[in-house]
């Protein structure tokens, strides 16, 4: 589970952070006055909030292949040995 676990975290966090700095940097104050502050009216906000989205539901795909019993509950196989990345 940490091959899985410790990249993702640090992508999702990656992706928090950088997002924050931009924030912060266009006078967003307080603990989540950068999200305000973001440049919501440019087409890189929605690739960003799209990616984090996706992020989440490959995530929850990763899980469900990670573990044997629920991968063999919806898959109805042994194993998959890869899987689709969003």
């Amino acid at each position: 589970t940490a091959m899985v676990s410790i990249p993702t975290f640090l992508t999702v966090f990656t992706i928090v952070a950088s997002a924050e700095i931009v924030g912060r940097l266009r006078g967003g104050k307080g603990p989540f006055g950068w999200v305000k502050a973001l440049p919501w009216d440019q087409p890189m906000m929605l690739a960003v909030t799209y990616a984090f989205i996706m992020l989440g539901f490959g995530g929850a795909g990763g899980l469900i292949n990670m573990n044997y019993q629920v991968n063999e509950t919806v898959h109805n196989t042994q194993w998959v040995t890869g899987h689709f990345h969003l």
